[in-house]
Order: C-alpha cells, then structure tokens, then sequence
C-alpha cells in the first residue's frame, strides 16, 4: 500500500486522550458522508504532535462505498415553488431522487409532515407541472427554510418526466 499520497486524520480518542498506535500499524477507516459510507484499508506511515496531534495515512488504492438511501440523489438547482394549504414559497430544489428531493427557500412556516406540492418551472416562465409531497423533515440553516421531501408514490414517476422537461427546455434555450 505504499504511495506518495497522504491523508491527514486527528487521531481516534479514548477517554478523551487520542490513542497510541505505532508506525505502519494497518486501520480500517469507516466513515459517512452524505448519505453514503465509506470504507477502506490504510497504514499508518506517521504521527505529528506539532502544532496538533494528526495522523498521516497511507491513501488508499481502493476506497469501498454504499449508499444509505433508497436511491442516489443529484445535485441540482432548479427553480421551484411549494405550495401548501397555508401558503406557498418560491425556492430552488437542491437535489433531486427517485423518492424525493431537497428543497430550500427564504420562506418560513412549514412543518413536519405537511401535505405540500412541488411546483417546477422553467427560467422562460413555462410551468411544469406539480408533484404531491410529504415534508419529511424541516430545518433552518443561514436564515433559511430547508425542506426534505418525500414524493407521494403516484407521484414519484411523474418528477422524472418533469426534470427531463426542464432539461430539455434549458438545452433548447441554449441553442
């Protein structure tokens, strides 16, 4: 496993002391990271105690990795609106799966488990279409709304269609 490339760790702690480990000792380093865990075999090549206790890895050949999710979402940054009984909110959705998808927005009010639909539309204006939702969890980071959401299932194939419009609308208004 010898290579010219490194990875910086702090070293695992116990009892709130960072452990002992020799040089060349091997590791299993498991980790997650957006929905995925990662997992792969290292050595140790060296400790540093200055200025911060770091351990330098091995990188490693193969890193094994598997998603968490139902299914793998994609980044995405489409213009979007959520639309509820009390209200509605101009967003962007931030990414996009089978099941669902992440939508943000500088609205407030919604709330876990709200019965919402995700509105789609095109920088032209064209409207997509609407998807019926769940909101599975509701957060605030940097002042504003993030929403998951889960797609209803007679729904969940219907968004497909949608985002294969809004891409094909956005390479027409390119050419």
């Amino acid at each position: 496993m010898a290579s010219n490339k490194y990875i910086l760790i702090d070293p695992p702690t116990q009892e709130g002391k960072p452990i002992v480990a020799g040089r060349g000792e091997g590791l299993v380093i498991l980790y997650m990271l957006d929905g995925a865990a990662y997992k792969f075999e290292t050595q140790i090549v060296r400790q540093y105690t200055n200025p911060a206790q770091v351990w330098a890895l091995n990188y490693p050949y193969i890193i094994k990795n598997r998603c968490l999710r139902k299914s793998v979402r994609m980044c995405s940054l489409i213009p979007a609106r959520v639309e509820s009984t009390d209200g509605s909110a101009e967003g962007a959705l931030l990414d996009i799966s089978e099941g669902g998808g992440c939508f943000a927005t500088s609205g407030h009010g919604f709330f876990k488990g709200q019965r919402v639909v995700l509105r789609l539309s095109h920088p032209t204006g064209e409207a997509l279409g609407g998807v019926h939702c769940e909101a599975r969890s509701v957060s605030l980071k940097d002042g504003k709304s993030v929403i998951g959401l889960a797609f209803d299932e007679n729904d969940a194939a219907h968004i497909a269609d949608m985002v294969r419009n809004y891409c094909g609308l956005c390479e027409k208004a390119q050419s």
